[in-house]
This record gives C-alpha cells, structure tokens and sequence, in this order.
C-alpha cells in the first residue's frame, strides 16, 4: 500500500525529491515570515513581477514554513529544506508560489462572503 501526504483544506501536497508533502500557509507562518523578511502582500506582489522577487532564502523558508503549517515539527522541516540543492530552486519557488497564492485566493473569497 502505498501512502501519500493528503492536502489539508487550504493546503496542497507537492513532491520534493522523492517525497510528497502537505503545505499550508496559516496566519502563524505568515508572521513568523514577516518578522524576518518583509510583508506577504509585497511578496505575493513579486511572485507576479509588480515587485521584488522573493530571494532564494525567502523562498526557502516559505516552503519550510509551508511544511510546518502542513503538520511539520520546525527540525524536520528544516531537514526537508537543507537536503535541497539549488538546483531545486525553481521547483521550490513554484511550491511556495502555489501555496502562498491559494492562501490569498481562500483569504479573497472569505472577505467576499
């Protein structure tokens, strides 16, 4: 039997290395992000070239971000990161794009209704 993450409501599952995963962006992850880099809405604003694209270490702490909002203990999200190399970048940046954006898609509709 095979087992695969399952993406929690407002999460995704993605594929790093040879592993699926859950991601999810809550409110805790997006804080803890912005105290040490900047706001998300400017992040989000580079991730569609109306800004400064996020840097390779924003980038990869997001996506470590995004693991332990997924259900990730700190330590292994950060183990799951280190084990990357840079020629993971881009899949990274595309993962941390995806998730980041459903957040502000989900945080869209809740103000619409």
């Amino acid at each position: 039997m095979a087992i695969t993450a399952e993406a929690q409501r407002g999460g995704i599952v993605e594929t790093i290395g040879d592993a699926t995963y859950s991601f999810k962006l809550r409110n805790r992850e997006i804080e803890r992000f912005e105290d040490k880099y900047r706001g998300i809405f400017d992040l989000w604003d580079g991730f569609f070239s109306r800004g400064t694209k996020p840097t390779s270490k924003e980038v990869r702490d997001l996506v470590a971000l995004g693991l332990v909002g997924g259900g990730m203990k700190d330590a292994q999200a950060d183990a799951v990161i280190n084990d990357c190399t840079p020629e993971d970048l881009l899949r990274l940046y595309q993962i941390a794009q995806a998730f980041s954006v459903l957040r502000l898609c989900l945080t869209l509709v809740k103000k619409k209704n």
